[in-house]
């Protein structure tokens, strides 16, 4: 859990799991409460910056951030809660936010065709990197 969490709360590293963000720190307590990060990301082919700012760092369990976007002003946070499992590391990560009446309806929609999929999709990138960076522990279990 300790390698885990020191990788998925650096911010900066994300896009190495998430293909076509790019995070850069700009306040020098990045791995802290209060650390402030911008990112660069591209969804329907349109670039999205956003603000960052890190809410929970409790090493190695949990670690959140809050997601304020550029386009639109939505809000939204991020959790990873890390748990030691077998040999491994179990991540799970969580997203939430206010939504509109509209979103509210549309949610159910686009969780299924697109959200869930993408998380999905980012957790499993996530894992084979770490798998990568320390094959002893996939070996392992």
């Amino acid at each position: 859990p300790e390698v885990a969490f020191a990788y998925v709360a650096d911010l900066t590293r994300h896009g190495e799991w998430n293909p076509g963000l790019k995070v850069t720190a700009i306040s020098e307590l990045s791995t802290a409460i209060g650390g402030r990060f911008q990112s660069v990301g591209h969804i329907f082919g349109r670039e999205i910056h956003d603000d960052l700012c890190v809410t929970e760092y409790q090493p190695p369990v949990r670690f959140a951030f809050f997601v304020k976007s550029g386009v639109g002003g939505e809000e939204l946070t991020h959790e990873f809660i890390l748990q030691p499992n077998d040999c491994g590391t179990l991540i799970t990560r969580t997203a939430w936010g206010p939504v509109s009446l509209l979103m509210k309806l549309l949610a159910p929609i686009l969780a299924a065709l697109f959200v869930n999929a993408e998380m999905t999709k980012s957790l499993e990138r996530l894992k084979v990197k770490l798998e990568q960076m320390y094959p002893q522990a996939s070996t392992a279990g």
